[in-house]
């Protein structure tokens, strides 16, 4: 980012890196269609036996980490604009050393709050400690200058009934009605009736799950967002996962930019902001794209006319003129790592399907996406696009359930 021109051009970052936990976090494995019983129980066989899949593996020595941290928090700096804030989302473990670093980088004066964000009610195993039991994380806010930081001021409104208390029974005067803005919000999140927040890891339903494990609700990420920028500013995660941040950026017209290492973050993300512009009623076709997905490193799966990709996966398609059009079927997937599932109907093993109809062979703009809305649906398979331009390559991105992608191109 910084080589390509982004230097001083961030107004917010937030950022949730690892917090040096020391523990592994994984996904559930689920397979689409309403007839997947047996599928499944074959499915329960792959990975030694787990239906979860490794995402991401947090376990560092104490200098590594801390050097890891440093290094990007410096960049995140000279990406930052004058008016630009940095929002660090941390745990108890390591908090205490990374506040010394930010106040090396960015300067003790850019230092703004330690915010609380109580977690919510916590039950179980996570209850039986025998210590004050661990209920928040912490969200660093620094600035890249107190002068000329974005800040929009939030109020919670007042509860039903709420009455304003008067000066003194001398005066007079009575408790009346609160009048004005509400509440001014504090440093400390989801402590009261009035500001409910739970994380959405102890909800065991909700319409913003992504099966990925670090997970942030977008309550959380829509109050920093609104706070430190203002539509049309340019919003980054370098830790991006579950693409939360770029999700409330996308809906409160804000600019993004969402990166992350691990490649089932990147599809997470992929999958998500298609849903969201799709559902939106935004243009996602034509000449100017609503985002781009740029593989850094190879991390993405095979590319070739057969249809090739990551992890053995093979899909078959056939694709034809007709008449003003061009009709593209996917007519079979297979993927050697699940040799039990391919025998079930193919759709079964896809999350999700995306089109290009100019392939430059670098970077896939989505022309069309096949997300299903629900677990029970299954990819539609077959396309319809108005005809190329003579010479353009179509490109066909599959993404199956372990996270492999295929690109046929043609």
């Amino acid at each position: 980012l910084l080589a390509d021109g982004y230097a001083g051009k961030v107004q917010l970052a937030y950022l949730d890196p690892p917090f040096g936990s020391g523990a592994n976090y994984v996904r559930k494995i689920r397979l689409r269609g309403d007839q997947v019983g047996r599928a499944e129980r074959d499915l329960a066989k792959f990975e030694n036996g787990s239906m979860n899949q490794l995402q991401y593996t947090d376990q560092w020595s104490e200098s590594s980490y801390l050097q890891f941290m440093y290094e990007r928090l410096w960049m995140v700096k000279e990406l930052l604009a004058d008016n630009g804030s940095l929002y660090l989302h941390l745990d108890s473990n390591e908090v205490h050393a990374i506040k010394l670093i930010c106040d090396e980088i960015f300067g003790r004066e850019c230092f703004q709050r330690q915010i609380i964000w109580r977690i919510g009610w916590i039950s179980g195993y996570k209850s039986a400690a025998r210590n004050w039991i661990r209920n928040h994380d912490t969200i660093l806010f620094y600035c890249k200058d107190p002068g000329k930081m974005i800040f929009n001021k939030t109020y919670l409104p007042y509860q039903e009934g709420y009455l304003r208390r008067g000066s003194g029974s001398s005066s007079g005067k009575k408790d009346r009605p609160a009048a004005g803005k509400g509440y001014p919000l504090e440093d400390t999140w989801n402590c009261s009736a009035a500001d409910r927040m739970d994380s959405i890891q102890i909800k065991s339903f909700s319409k913003e799950k992504t099966s990925y494990p670090t997970q942030k609700n977008e309550s959380l990420l829509e109050r920093i967002i609104l706070a430190s920028s203002n539509p049309g500013d340019l919003v980054m995660d370098v830790f991006a996962g579950s693409g939360t941040t770029a999700a409330v950026a996308q809906k409160t017209g804000r600019r993004w930019i969402a990166c992350d290492a691990n490649h089932i973050a990147v599809q997470t993300i992929n999958r998500r902001l298609q849903a969201i512009i799709g559902a939106s009623g935004d243009e996602i076709a034509g000449a100017n794209p609503s985002f781009s997905i740029w593989e850094m490193g190879g991390a993405g799966g095979d590319e070739g006319g057969g249809g090739g990709g990551g992890g053995g996966s093979i899909v078959s398609v056939d694709c034809r003129r007709d008449g003003a059009d061009v009709i593209i079927a996917i007519m079979g997937y297979s993927n050697l790592e699940l040799p039990k599932l391919t025998k079930t109907d193919w759709r079964s093993l896809i999350e999700w399907v995306s089109l290009d109809r100019n392939y430059d062979g670098r970077t896939f703009n989505v022309y069309l996406s096949d997300i299903p809305k629900d677990i029970k649906q299954y990819v539609s398979g077959r396309y319809t696009i108005p005809n190329v331009p003579g010479g353009a390559v179509i490109a066909l991105k599959v993404i199956d359930i372990l996270g492999h992608e295929t690109l046929w191109v043609k």
